[in-house]
């Protein structure tokens, strides 16, 4: 009903995850084709939420991608990643995030170029030009996407930078 609604309007209906096996008995899951029956357009994928909760890997984001793509669904690609090695520094964990990201971008089908937003939170401002200097290296040059960096409580205090972002496919 909700998709019908907004058919002709400049609002898209959007699923916030789906389980890319076809059928079976996956109680709570939400199929490509039900999504797509619902009349909904995009996916959202890859929620950080969903790594680390429910250990979701690469792999099943990469499965999610392929169900999403088959069933004629655009899916919106997240990645929310925190460093590994909290022993280093900010460079260092910046470093350790990005090379996540690529990974999780390539596992998906896509690659930094396609990224349409980043979100960076750093635990202290004053870490601000270290990480830049390891994200300007980074970053696709021809293709930007939208940023916003903040200084913001982490999950610990080991933890230096986060970075998220939205990724299209």
């Amino acid at each position: 009903a909700v998709a019908e609604a907004l058919r002709n309007s400049n609002v898209a209906v959007a699923a916030q995850d789906l389980y890319w096996e076809r059928e079976g008995a996956f109680t709570g899951a939400v199929s490509a084709a039900m999504i797509k029956e619902a009349g909904a357009e995009f996916v959202i994928i890859g929620h950080s939420e969903r790594r680390t909760m429910h250990g979701e890997t690469d792999e099943q984001l990469s499965r999610k991608v392929a169900a999403a793509i088959r069933h004629g669904l655009v899916p919106v690609l997240c990645v929310g990643e925190t460093a590994d090695d909290l022993t280093q520094d900010v460079k260092g964990q910046t470093k350790q995030i990005l090379d996540k990201i690529d990974s999780i971008l390539e596992e998906a089908g896509t690659d930094k170029k396609k990224l349409l937003t980043v979100q960076i939170w750093l635990s202290d401002m004053r870490f601000f030009a270290d990480m830049n200097s390891v994200y300007d290296q980074w970053l696709a040059k021809d293709s930007p996407p939208a940023r916003a960096t903040v200084e913001a409580r982490l999950a610990t205090p080991q933890h230096l930078v986060e970075i998220g972002g939205v990724a299209a496919i």
